[in-house]
């Protein structure tokens, strides 16, 4: 940790404004090489280890737990994991230590993630590249003393769609003896990142709610009313939940819900008003239907609930969808026939008839390439990047520098390359430069593999 101001005392109360919980400080380390040398006090601009901190990740900002001026610094920008492999642990008793040694390897390097696979039970470690796989399982071996196999290494594709599709879906079946009714509209788009604050076309009427590059937007006249009330909903279902997990996401850190203003109403409903669409007249009985703007919240969260999780697996490879606006244009419910669960069954089933309309195509992890090599095997590297590895030359410069050779004329090229073609590319470039040439990397955005290479993929990646 930094010290930016002030001074820090062994053992103080210290406040997360991050994570917004508070933490007691263990003891204080100067780090010298491999060496600790415990301290009673740190001043601004010491740089040191401190111990006892169990829900601080890199990049949070701490301040005196008796402040009441809550500086929030900028965090760490971290990109996206783009390689996954899986790994797996010598046997069950290693269970335990190989989870503890996860939750300390994955606070202190955010861009390493280790999740489980609710479908296959194989437990899938992803992060920024092979090498850094490699050490997480060095890591494993070297501080932890276990011992762990990774899998196959494989591009952490998404998914997205290229083009516009409008859908209807009823649900009106029996579901277990009961009668049902479900009535959704909806149409799925692609969207860009910078068009995601400009997506409202009547802010008065329409909801939007945004995740990552996703967005869900209720375009069904909601009133003015419905926004407030709708996340005053939502903020008491957390409310619940995180009560029942010792107020901890579900990753066990700690979080706070903030007070509201809505909170002297017992009972929220949809303030939204709506005459009868339809009359129903079965075996099960009479009843009538309901424009889905004055559904009770319930079925409404249940709409978003199956939206979220539809995006989080999509129609081609089960990859996280990227890219894309859902909006809920209309529908209705049955007074005595809708619950929560039936809209969600059928906005999932309608949510995946409309990927498999809009033309679902594979997104892949594209990156800033920076080659520096002599300018004698400039034509090789270029040659190599554009003609093998399906990238694109952005920009060549001269470069001075003593790198290889005493005034060595060498040329730096800028170029943007797919992750999967680089696999491999430290050593070819080695050999292809007689070890004169040397490159940086980093993520720059996801973009289509076009369809010539998804047939490819999809055929070859299970």
């Amino acid at each position: 940790m930094r010290i930016y101001s002030g001074t820090l005392a062994s053992k103080a109360p210290i406040l997360n404004v991050t994570q917004n919980g508070f933490e007691k400080s263990g003891q204080i380390f100067r780090v010298r090489a491999d060496e600790y040398v415990g301290v009673q006090n740190l001043h601004a601009g010491d740089i040191a280890a401190i111990s006892g901190l169990k829900a601080t990740y890199s990049g949070d900002t701490l301040i005196d737990g008796k402040d009441d001026h809550r500086l929030l610094l900028q965090g760490v920008e971290v990109p996206p994991p783009v390689f996954i492999s899986s790994v797996e642990y010598e046997s069950l008793k290693d269970k335990q230590a190989f989870d503890q040694a996860c939750s300390i390897l994955t606070r202190e390097d955010p861009s390493l993630r280790v999740e489980e696979n609710e479908e296959t039970g194989q437990i899938l470690v992803s992060g920024l590249g092979e090498l850094h796989l490699e050490i997480f399982r060095d890591r494993l071996q070297s501080e932890y003393k276990l011992n762990t196999k990774l899998g196959t290494m494989k591009v952490a594709y998404r998914e997205s769609v290229n083009g516009q599709f409008d859908q209807s879906a009823k649900l009106s079946k029996p579901v277990y003896g009961k009668p049902s009714y479900a009535h959704i509209d909806m149409s799925i788009d692609r969207t860009e990142p910078d068009d995601l604050l400009y997506l409202d076309e009547n802010p008065e009427t329409s909801y939007k709610i945004v995740k990552g590059t996703n967005a869900l937007i209720l375009d069904i006249d909601q009133g003015s009313d419905f926004m407030r009330l709708y996340n005053e909903f939502k903020r008491r279902l957390l409310r619940k939940k995180l009560a029942k997990q010792g107020d901890k996401n579900d990753s066990g850190e700690p979080v706070q819900v903030e007070a509201s203003d809505l909170s002297h109403i017992k009972v929220l409903r949809n303030p939204n008003e709506s005459e009868p669409l339809e009359e129903i007249d079965d075996d099960f009985g009479s009843d009538r239907t309901y424009h889905i703007n004055c559904a009770p919240f319930e079925i409404i969260y249940a709409i978003e609930t199956a939206v979220w999780n539809s995006l989080e697996s999509g129609v081609l490879l089960g990859a996280p969808v990227l890219n894309t606006k859902i909006t809920v244009t209309g529908g209705s419910f049955s007074e005595n026939r809708s619950t929560d669960t039936i809209f969600q069954m059928c906005a999932a089933s309608l949510i995946k008839e409309l990927f498999q309309g809009a033309t679902p195509v594979l997104l892949e992890p594209v990156m800033d390439l920076e080659v520096s090599t002599p300018s004698t095997e400039m034509k090789h590297v270029m040659n190599d990047i554009i003609s093998n590895r399906r990238g694109k030359v952005i920009e060549m410069k001269d470069e001075k520098s003593n790198f290889g050779g005493q005034g060595l004329q060498r040329t730096l090229i800028q170029a943007v390359v797919p992750l999967q073609e680089t696999v491999g590319y430290s050593t070819y470039l080695r050999s292809i430069t007689k070890g004169e040439a040397h490159f940086l990397m980093r993520f720059k955005q996801y973009d289509e593999v076009g369809q010539l290479k998804q047939k490819e993929i999809l055929t070859t990646y299970f």
